[in-house]
Order: C-alpha cells, then sequence, then structure tokens
C-alpha cells in the first residue's frame, strides 16, 4: 500500500514533525500544495497546524483523496494532548473538517510551539482576541491558563520524538 504523509504548515513545526513520520514510515513526503492526490487503497497521513480549531490545508488535501483511501490526520498545537478534554476537543474540531467517507479517520494530536513576535499580523490579532476573551473570565482551564501566562512569549513545546508513538500505533514504522 502506497502511504505519502503530506503537511499543512505556517511556520515550520508540522514540517518537521511530518519530516520524522515520513522517515519513520520509509515513506514519500509531500506538502499540502504540492501533494498531486490519492487513490482508493492508499494511505494519507496529513499532519497539520492547528489554529483556533482548524487544520492547516486539510480541507484543500483532503479533496484530492479518493474515497477508499485510508487517512490519518495529526494536528500539531499548543494545547497539551496529555489533557483528555483537549484531545476530544481537537478530534471533534477535526471530525467535523471531515467529508462524511473520512470521518472514521483517526486522529493524533502533538505539541508544537508560538513565537508571538514571528506570527503574521491576522494570527496575531486572532491570538489577542482570545487572550481578550480568556483575561475577561473569572474562571480559567488549566489551558487557559497557561495560554494567558504564555502571552506575547515564545513557547516550545516540540519534541520529535513524540512522533515515535504515532508510527507504531499505524504499524507502518520500523522503529
Amino acid at each position: 500500500m502506497k502511504t505519502t504523509v503530506v503537511y499543512g504548515s505556517r511556520y515550520g513545526t508540522a514540517e518537521k514533525y511530518a519530516r520524522r513520520l515520513a522517515q519513520l514510515l520509509e515513506c514519500e513526503v509531500v506538502s499540502a500544495s504540492a501533494f498531486a492526490g490519492a487513490r482508493s487503497g492508499e494511505r494519507v497521513i496529513f499532519v497539520g497546524s492547528l489554529y483556533a480549531q482548524r487544520v492547516t490545508a486539510l480541507k484543500k488535501t483532503i479533496k484530492r483523496i479518493a474515497p477508499g483511501a485510508s487517512v490519518s490526520v495529526v494536528t500539531v498545537g499548543l494545547a497539551d494532548p496529555a489533557i483528555p478534554k483537549n484531545v476530544e476537543s481537537i478530534t471533534s474540531s477535526v471530525k467535523k473538517q471531515l467529508p462524511d467517507s473520512f470521518r472514521s479517520a483517526k486522529i493524533y494530536s502533538l505539541r508544537g510551539g508560538i513565537d508571538f513576535s514571528k506570527l503574521g499580523f491576522i494570527h496575531k490579532a486572532m491570538m489577542t482576541g482570545i487572550y481578550q476573551v480568556m483575561k475577561s473570565k473569572t474562571s480559567l482551564s488549566e489551558e487557559d491558563r497557561m495560554f494567558v501566562d504564555a502571552y506575547g512569549k515564545k513557547i516550545d513545546y516540540f519534541d520529535l520524538e513524540t512522533v515515535t508513538p504515532i508510527a507504531k500505533e499505524l504499524s507502518l514504522a520500523k522503529v
């Protein structure tokens, strides 16, 4: 079965994870913009940055995958996947972005990072809006408090080794 790791990345973290995953799986890796598509019977593992519960380039990529192909999605964001509520929220959001034919896709979550000084205007505005809403709340979740405390700073949760269990679970890696 042909396997391709496809990535959608704005600041590079999702691409780094995708390249490592492809290395472990011994398969091709390609950016979403260069992805030509997949046929029925092929496997696509999509690795994408998560911003405001949307996965970068997932919508465009999924349109190029034929029904009958196997799809897995790996999100890269700030939310801690060790917190079950975060995983539930991410999984629910990603499933809504998939057509019915791919709603059974397995969803994985990895942590990335953020450097506010390098964000584009739209992402800075979005983060500022989220920050203002959170600051006005009287009760914050652990994840919300972490975001508020880190606002405007550089945060890096990137850990290349967190890809290995995903590769093993997909039963494709020779690790």
